[in-house]
């Protein structure tokens, strides 16, 4: 941080995704570093705590969000969960969920789309609503610091 500083002043705005929303919020000033890594860990803390290790899954699709859109929408995966958690590029974007859902959707989009897709070396379905269990305690271990905001949602709730 020492390294940026008065550099920073010259950036209109900050974005993240995920982590980078809390480096963000310290970037901007939002939230103090100390701050932010503590929310940081409490996150992880509790992701651990109440989130089933190898429930969920995460893949890397190398399609559009609309194509892969089209795909989740008339695909069966069986009542299970799958969402789109991230549009990292014009033709790259991430899904999370169930592991079989997420599995099937890569091999519809393969097949359908004839885009190869990869699974994220990630334990868990995140930004998706297998994580959100985490938000109402993150909420309240965020308020109790007096740290106002955590992000925007996204699927339900960004974790």
């Amino acid at each position: 941080m020492e390294q940026l500083e008065g550099k920073l002043e010259l950036l209109d705005s900050q974005l993240g995704h995920s982590v980078g929303e809390y480096v963000a919020a310290v970037v901007a000033g939002t939230v103090s570093l100390e701050d932010g890594l503590k929310m940081i860990a409490a996150r992880g803390r509790l992701i651990e705590k109440k989130c089933k290790v190898n429930e969920g899954s995460m893949a890397s699709i190398f399609a559009s969000e609309e194509a892969v859109k089209k795909v989740l929408s008339k695909t069966d995966i069986g009542g299970e969960l799958a969402c789109i958690s991230a549009i990292n590029g014009p033709a790259q974007t991430v899904i999370s969920g169930h592991k079989k859902a997420v599995d099937t959707i890569c091999a519809a989009c393969k097949a359908e789309l004839g885009v190869d897709s990869r699974v994220l070396a990630i334990p868990h379905a995140m930004h998706s609503d297998l994580t959100a269990v985490i938000v109402p305690e993150l909420k309240k271990e965020i308020a109790e610091k007096r740290i106002l905001q955590i992000g925007r949602a996204s699927c339900r709730e960004r974790v």
